[in-house]
């Protein structure tokens, strides 16, 4: 038996790590139910739910940020929103949420 190369060994170790990523990320997504916001260009629906996630921050309202950047995420599926997210769940004391939201941007 020849032992594996470790390109190979890489290349499979970071398929893996986008398969957790993965499930995390719909793990962070299950069961979401988000707040209606205006409708119109994509971009601006985008806007309005970021500065609502940030309004909620500023005011050390955590839950309700959560909910917010998890929206924005669903959305918009980006590193930056993911860990938004994993930093106000944390402060919401929701750790599992903010490890999954964490493994999902690091997965992005």
């Amino acid at each position: 038996m020849k032992p594996i190369s470790i390109a190979l060994l890489s290349v499979l170790l970071a398929h893996a790590g986008q398969a957790v990523a993965a499930d995390a990320c719909t793990k962070v997504l299950a069961d979401l139910t988000c707040p209606t916001v205006a409708q119109g260009p994509r971009l601006n629906v985008l806007r309005e739910l970021d500065q609502r996630a940030r309004a909620h921050a500023g005011r050390e309202e955590f839950a309700e940020a959560s909910a917010a950047f998890a929206c924005l995420l669903k959305l918009d599926l980006t590193p930056e929103t993911a860990m938004n997210l994993s930093v106000v769940a944390e402060a919401a004391g929701d750790v599992s949420q903010a490890l999954l939201a964490a493994t999902c941007g690091e997965g992005i």
